[in-house]
């Protein structure tokens, strides 16, 4: 019978830690974010170019933002921490400056459809891909 009380208290102190875990998760639904680093196409985390803007915003199932050049908007499924976004559908501009412009928004939309998990750490979030690697990282944006 002790073994079994004991047993019990386990389970039960399990569950509860991670339920607490499970709740502990921020949604992202009404938050807007701008970019500050994302993964290029050689697979480094590197800062966003001078003088760009990159913004994410995230309504019900839905997210938008501008990637300095172009608008973009697409879908967002997000159970716990893991997160599915896209297809990403975006203007067709193109833009002649800074340098990199055009490699930068690429790889940012690309970061984007590659998530898989997120975590917001006070004002920043951060988006993983599936094997838990940074591929962009947001600060809060001050207009909320």
């Amino acid at each position: 019978m002790k073994k079994f009380v004991i047993w019990v208290f386990l389970c039960v102190s399990l569950l509860a830690m991670v339920l607490t875990a499970c709740s502990t998760v921020e949604s992202l639904d009404a938050t807007s974010w701008g970019m500050a680093s994302y993964r290029d196409a050689q697979g480094n985390l590197t800062d966003i170019l001078p003088d760009t803007i990159v913004t994410a915003d995230f309504q019900a199932d839905q997210v938008s933002g501008n990637v300095t050049c172009n608008n973009y908007s697409g879908t967002y499924l997000s159970t716990g921490n893991k997160i599915k976004i896209g297809p990403l559908a975006t203007t067709m501009r193109m833009c002649v400056g800074p340098d990199g412009i055009m490699e930068q928004e690429a790889d940012f939309l690309s970061a984007m459809e590659a998530a898989a998990q997120y975590e917001i750490k006070g004002d920043t979030l951060e988006m993983l891909d599936n094997q838990g690697a940074t591929i962009l990282i947001f600060k809060r944006s001050t207009s909320e």
